[in-house]
């Protein structure tokens, strides 16, 4: 009797064995399926947080693209209200400018003198309306005078060159 007890104990202790190992297994199973789970939904909670991050900076964007929007469509008015003509000529008048009484013109024979003369001229007009820096229109002239004198001094020389 102790031997079919001894051998009905080793029998189930074998049994035992193998279901403890075949629990053992069914248990990591579990648990890297868990850890797979979590991870996913690691994953997936990063992406959406990254995805809302996104958004809320798209959205910020999208309002200081319309700040600036609209800070250039009130520039461009306070521009166009500045460089309108009545204004211009009012304002030359402040600074004591006068429409000329007689027109001369003048030929460029000699342009590196007139070029230094442009030039002396121009930098006392600088100083003349420095003190006065929100007249942007006189900016504006000055650069449309330089655009002239550009384009004077390109066709002299190619005149010349043309002797």
């Amino acid at each position: 009797m102790t031997a079919t007890l001894e051998a009905l104990s080793l029998g189930n202790l074998k049994r035992l064995r193998r279901h403890d190992v075949v629990e053992r297994h069914a248990l990591k199973l579990v648990f890297l399926g868990l850890l797979a789970l979590s991870l996913a939904g690691l994953l997936h909670l990063t992406q959406y947080s990254t995805l809302v991050a996104t958004r809320y900076e798209i959205q910020e964007l999208q309002r200081e693209k319309q700040r600036l929007q609209r800070e250039r469509d009130r520039l461009r008015a306070q521009i166009a209200v500045y460089t309108a003509p009545e204004r211009i000529k009012a304002r030359a008048q402040a600074l004591g400018f006068q429409a000329p009484e007689q027109v001369d013109y003048l030929s460029i024979d000699r342009l590196p003198v007139r070029v230094r003369q442009w030039e002396a001229a121009r930098s006392q007009m600088a100083a003349a309306v420095s003190h006065d820096a929100s007249f942007d229109g006189l900016t504006r002239l000055r650069r449309a005078v330089d655009r002239l004198l550009v384009a004077v001094t390109t066709k002299a020389e190619a005149g010349a060159a043309g002797r």
